[in-house]
């Protein structure tokens, strides 16, 4: 499993509402990936390169221009998927911390 695979997994895991669609051209490690997670009208987008890290950046698309903010800069750069974890729960609007204790008081099923 890649980094961004590992992210996504983390990702979908914490938040099973959001809707978390990774896009890797290849098994290929050596391969850049893309990630896009989607939660209560927030998007972000997330691209691994291997050996750089993680692009992160939220999406402002809009109806009239659904390409916005996208084929620019990332708006963060981190080295780890912890730290593109944290990332994209701060810009979803979510708290780890929060997360955590909620799934933690959540009766096991």
């Amino acid at each position: 499993m890649n980094e961004i695979k590992r992210l996504a997994s983390k990702i979908q895991a914490t938040l099973p509402r959001a809707t978390v669609r990774p896009d890797c051209p290849t098994d290929d490690r050596s391969q850049s990936c893309w990630l896009d997670i989607e939660l209560a009208g927030q998007t972000v987008a997330v691209e691994w390169r291997p050996g750089k890290g993680f692009g992160i950046s939220r999406v402002a698309a809009s109806e009239d221009n659904p390409l916005a903010g996208l084929f620019s800069r990332p708006g963060q750069v981190v080295k780890t998927w912890g730290e593109a974890y944290d990332a994209v729960l701060k810009l979803l609007g979510q708290r780890r911390e929060d997360l955590e204790t909620m799934l933690a008081a959540s009766p096991v099923r």
